[in-house]
């Protein structure tokens, strides 16, 4: 779960006066899904695990939305694909090797494009990143990071809460949508809301920004589906 989720929902549980504690029925939730998947290896387990449960609701969700234009193929979720997985050492799977290599393999000029968290190297070069001949440059770049950021005051917006969050008029918007939404304070308590948006605001930003944004989609779904709440 990421940084706040558990902490709001936590909140969310006690506000609504659910029996037993969260912490406790999500382990004990995960771990039952675990122990359904009959796979000796950990590391292969966790990767069926993310492949059954996680990655349809995250990564797949839009898939409908493409159909409607194209046929779609999702090898990756037959058996024989994880069968295949399976297989295949965990020094070949880690640091998405596979992927990298699939992406050389099919479009090289894709793959020459500069990777953003080791820029200006690209998927060919990206290992030398850590190498003891780049470090000078490493080192000058930081420096010229920090100058920008501490001295200019110039500081560089890459988070996607910092672009759709910070600012007057973001924050202009953002309000609207927690605290003049009716829908939304009938389905969430407005003191729980107020106060991860305060925490947001005033405490860590970064801690915070995923509760905030869950509770943005919540207000918006309450929004379009308030007829069907319960």
């Amino acid at each position: 779960m990421r940084k706040g989720g558990a902490e709001l929902a936590e909140s969310l549980w006690n506000s609504w006066g659910l029996k037993g504690n969260f912490s406790q029925y999500l382990s004990e939730r995960i771990g039952l899904l675990l122990m359904n998947i009959k796979i000796d290896n950990v590391n292969s387990r966790i990767r069926a695990f993310k492949s059954t449960y996680w990655a349809p609701r995250w990564t797949s969700a839009n898939m409908n939305v493409f159909s409607e234009f194209h046929e779609l193929s999702l090898p990756y979720y037959e058996d024989e694909m994880c069968k295949f997985i399976c297989t295949v050492p965990e020094d070949y799977l880690s640091g998405r090797q596979i992927q990298i290599e699939y992406i050389k393999m099919k479009n090289p000029k894709l793959a020459e494009i500069s990777w953003q968290p080791y820029d200006p190297l690209n998927l060919f070069n990206y290992k030398k990143f850590s190498s003891t001949g780049r470090l000078p440059l490493r080192i000058l770049n930081k420096g010229k990071r920090i100058f920008r950021e501490r001295i200019l005051n110039d500081k560089i917006t890459t988070r996607n809460w910092e672009i759709q969050f910070t600012g007057e008029e973001n924050d202009k918007n953002l309000s609207k949508h927690l605290f003049e939404n009716k829908s939304f304070s009938e389905f969430i308590p407005a003191e729980i809301t107020r106060e991860f948006y305060n925490k947001f605001k005033n405490s860590d930003p970064v801690y915070y920004s995923h509760p905030v944004s869950m509770l943005l989609t919540l207000s918006v779904f309450s929004r379009k589906f308030k007829n069907k709440l319960p």
